[in-house]
């Protein structure tokens, strides 16, 4: 199964998402990304300065929406 991630903050969202309800971004900017649920699920991840665990390639953090 795919799993469509906003191209920022790296969360799942939908093809006809316009603005990133975790990180605010605009998606239509940049190409959303398409991962299998195993490469989601065992991507290596990073703490932000926030504390929250997130995507090691995430440019946003989806909680706290500074740019990493």
């Amino acid at each position: 199964m795919e799993i469509i991630l906003c191209p920022y903050c790296l969360d799942p969202i939908t093809e006809e998402t316009v603005t990133c309800p975790a990180c605010g971004q605009d998606t239509t900017r940049d190409a959303k990304l398409e991962w299998s649920s195993e490469k989601y699920h065992e991507a290596e991840r990073k703490t932000c300065r926030c504390g929250a665990s997130i995507m090691k390639r995430a440019v946003i953090c989806p909680r706290c929406r500074q740019r990493q």
